[in-house]
């Protein structure tokens, strides 16, 4: 009885001492976890167009761009479910559509799980296109999750074209921001790829500024449109007529369009076109992920990937992103992983046609 007595006052006394206190206590109380987003906050999505609206009314809910916003709301929830619970912030790294807070979080962020980042779709492709610009690799990423699978649309204006065959037939003029903006390349390919007779009108401040233009006929519509970024205001020109959705630009089809618009992978002449545009395309099927740095200790990433998956689940972020009109639809991290695995195997030669493709005109 006497040891029996003895070992449970060593054992409590162990309990409480500063080394058995810093053993039990989570790495993340007490500290802060940043989520790093490429773009400026409340402000462009710098060289991407898919940003919310500012002077064209509500395609999208809010002020700022759709990463920054999403960000934002997975902050104000996430730190509740990690054990410790750290407090979360958003840090802006705007720079080259992304890609400076994606080379930051391959080469230079902590790797302690205290930074995050959710990188444009295009930045985990950019080492395949352009591997002088984009030196890192995403498979070695520590990848969470995502918030969204995102389908972008071609949206046209002008009541001459209604049918994909006459995108084929007629000469259509597309507005664009700037050479290397993703609805740039993405009509680049289509036009290319599916034979669409697109011309492309650049320097438009974001993509959804278009949306007055192409009203008053300046240019015919846009590629590049989320349907994540389809506020009340547009859909009610689309069921007045104003516009119309001609294709799909997804991996999938978006819940909300199924099979009453056409997908452009369906439309891919052969092979090695289907896999170009599911390489240019295919990013956004993870489009708002979260990622951790390479070498970001394996405990610490499960330990965001299991509050990830109870953030998705819960009932206040879901209603606070219903009553922002924010889109989820989450995927895991496997399933990122699987996804930017088949564009690292893509063969040489269909990557070298990829490139030529999107390379900017002379």
């Amino acid at each position: 009885m006497r040891r029996t007595l003895q070992a449970i006052i060593i054992g409590a006394l162990l309990a409480t001492s500063p080394g058995m206190a810093q053993e039990t206590t989570p790495f993340f109380a007490g500290k802060t976890l940043r989520i790093l987003v490429g773009y400026e906050n409340g402000g462009t999505a710098d060289a991407d167009p898919r940003v919310m609206a500012r002077h064209v009314g509500p395609l999208v809910p809010g002020p700022g761009n759709a990463f920054d916003a999403y960000a934002r709301l997975l902050a104000q929830h996430f730190g509740r479910h990690i054990p410790g619970t750290p407090a979360v912030v958003v840090q802006n790294m705007p720079g080259a559509g992304g890609l400076r807070a994606t080379t930051y979080l391959a080469r230079e962020a902590a790797k302690d799980g205290l930074t995050l980042a959710m990188p444009a779709p295009g930045n985990v492709t950019e080492p395949l296109l352009n591997p002088a610009k984009a030196r890192y690799d995403p498979r070695q990423f520590a990848w969470i999750g995502s918030l969204n699978r995102e389908v972008g649309v071609c949206a046209v204006w002008s009541p001459e074209i209604r049918t994909l065959e006459d995108l084929r037939t007629r000469r259509t003029i597309l507005g664009g921001t700037g050479p290397a903006a993703s609805s740039t390349l993405e009509a680049r390919a289509l036009a290319r790829l599916l034979g669409f007779k697109f011309d492309i009108v650049l320097g438009y401040p974001n993509l959804l500024d278009i949306r007055h233009p192409a009203e008053r006929g300046e240019v015919d519509g846009f590629c590049g449109l989320l349907v994540s970024s389809i506020g009340p205001s547009a859909r009610a020109d689309l069921a007045a007529g104003k516009f119309r959705i001609l294709l799909q630009t997804g991996l999938h089809p978006h819940r909300e369009l199924g099979d009453l618009v056409p997908q452009a992978l369906d439309l891919a002449p052969d092979a090695q076109s289907r896999d170009i545009l599911s390489l240019i395309f295919g990013p956004w099927d993870f489009g708002k992920a979260l990622a951790a740095p390479p070498g970001t200790p394996a405990e610490r990433v499960e330990t965001l990937r299991r509050a990830f998956a109870a953030v998705i689940e819960d009932p206040d972020f879901l209603g606070a992103a219903a009553r922002g009109g924010i889109e989820i639809n989450a995927m895991d991290d496997r399933d990122i992983v699987r996804l930017i695995d088949t564009f690292y195997a893509l063969p040489a030669t269909t990557l070298e046609r990829a490139r030529s493709i999107l390379a900017p005109p002379d």
